[in-house]
């Protein structure tokens, strides 16, 4: 006795027949889409291409990380400062000893042993002068005319200038009484010039000087 086949199982390989030809025909269409955006270079040219897809960007990111780029400016000037302040340390010999301040500023109080007198330095170092000026903070220099106002002790701004602050080419030690404005023209800073800039410092516990 013959089976009937059932109208169901007829329609099921039907529809997975024409389910096996849509997805052949779809792999077919992929791959010619493929071939037709792939680009095909020449070895040297794809090298060159790898070169320049490596190239860091300049202009485009600047914009991007100009916080980071500031906040690592800053650092880097306090660095400098603390570079050149400790260059400035090596200048004092045995005849001095660095007082403990309380006050934010000036950067050192200076004892003179022989007598124990005290005087005031601030250390500022500088690549280049601006507009042939040496530009001091406007704030910074009314505070320091304000401390020694109250404090009455000698005080000296020590400007290194050019070099690196580690070993400055320029070396002006300016009394701060003998400074009006905060913007030190050439022809005035070139008046307190060390000759030598290595050389130890030495104080005149008398004339109130400090060379």
């Amino acid at each position: 006795m013959t089976k009937s086949t059932n109208p169901l199982d007829i329609i099921f390989g039907f529809l997975i027949l024409i389910s096996g030809l849509m997805l052949f025909g779809y792999i077919i269409y992929k791959n010619i889409t493929y071939r037709k955006k792939r680009k095909f270079y020449h070895p040297k040219k794809l090298q060159q291409f790898q070169l320049v897809k490596h190239q860091p960007a300049t202009r485009q990111m600047s914009s991007l990380s100009s916080p980071s780029s500031q906040s690592i400016n800053i650092q880097s000037n306090i660095k400098k400062g603390e570079l050149f302040e400790d260059y400035i340390l090596t200048l004092f010999n045995n005849y001095y000893t660095i007082v403990p301040r309380t006050e934010s500023f000036p950067d050192f109080i200076i004892k003179y042993n022989p007598n124990r007198e005290t005087f005031a330095i601030e250390c500022k170092w500088k690549q280049e002068l601006f507009n042939e000026s040496y530009n001091i903070n406007d704030r910074e220099f009314l505070n320091y005319k304000e401390y020694q106002k109250q404090k009455k002790i000698p005080f000296f701004m020590i400007l290194g200038l050019d070099g690196t602050p580690s070993n400055p080419n320029y070396i002006f030690i300016i009394p701060l009484e003998r400074l009006k404005y905060p913007d030190i023209k050439n022809h005035y800073l070139n008046k307190f010039k060390r000759p030598n800039t290595n050389k130890p410092f030495w104080y005149d516990p008398i004339r109130k000087q400090l060379t």
